[in-house]
């Protein structure tokens, strides 16, 4: 039951962060919220991100990490949750290397 749980907010955190940042981006890159870990029982929401195009990764990670706050706050807005997680956006390694693989597989 409590990895149902934890699966089920995980996918609520995903799709409001994913919400905000296409609402709140300049649309000069895509971001896209892959995946979201929930550590500490719940209390930090790990969402891995991945950016096209690629040139722009470090500006649109730069624009998520400065929006945190607001973030945490629009997600208390749209959600039930008695306790907001706080959140750490980080870049999807494993994306990035699935699109390599998938680059040197075609040659």
């Amino acid at each position: 039951m409590r990895e149902r749980r934890t699966h089920k907010l995980g996918d609520e955190v995903r799709d409001l962060v994913a919400t905000y940042l296409e609402e709140h981006s300049d649309r000069t890159s895509l971001i896209t919220v892959t995946r979201v870990e929930l550590l500490r029982n719940g209390k930090l929401a790990r969402c891995y991100v991945s950016v096209f195009p690629p040139e722009r990764e470090e500006a649109s990670l730069g624009f998520a990490n400065r929006n945190l706050a607001e973030i945490k706050s629009y997600i208390a807005s749209k959600t039930k949750m008695r306790m907001i997680p706080n959140i750490q956006i980080v870049s999807d390694q494993g994306e990035k290397n699935r699109q390599r693989i998938d680059e040197l597989l075609r040659k």
